[in-house]
């Protein structure tokens, strides 16, 4: 872990936070935003993310955001709801083309039936399904949901 990066957060200057960043892959990244969400629990890990939204917005770092929402900061009041807002920004961004940001939000269904319509979730398994024909998920969804279009 980057030590350099957790000090830089905890003590909020985000702008050296934001050349490591700049400097590492974005599997390091998620993986070191992770650790350290886990570690320290501070909202300070989600707000940094959303500094590199801003600056360099990519479906990647929405998905880093949707990642700290849904684990080590699933605690805070609204994480679920903001999570969905960065799986659908995900979504958007890569015109359904990757199956990630579509098994993010397909999950927030079957975790809570207000975030994702049941409309939406069907929609959303067959996208999947049109990507990866196999996939469980989607297959188990649409096989509860068939009769709801």
């Amino acid at each position: 872990m980057n030590s350099d990066l957790e000090d830089y957060l905890i003590k909020g200057d985000f702008e050296q936070a934001f050349h490591i960043a700049q400097k590492i892959s974005y599997d390091e990244l998620e993986k070191q935003m992770l650790y350290l969400a886990y570690e320290n629990e501070s909202i300070a890990n989600y707000t940094f993310i959303n500094l590199l939204l801003i600056e360099l917005e990519s479906w990647k770092l929405h998905g880093i955001a949707y990642k700290l929402l849904t684990s080590s900061l699933s605690f805070i009041e609204g994480a679920y709801v903001s999570a969905a807002y960065h799986a659908r920004k995900a979504i958007e961004i890569t015109s359904y083309q990757e199956i990630g940001p579509l098994e993010d939000l397909l999950f927030l269904y079957t975790e809570s039936l207000t975030l994702v319509s049941q409309q939406e979730a069907l929609r959303l398994a067959k996208d999947i399904l049109n990507l990866e024909e196999d996939h469980k998920l989607a297959k188990q969804v649409i096989g509860k949901l068939s009769n709801v279009e």
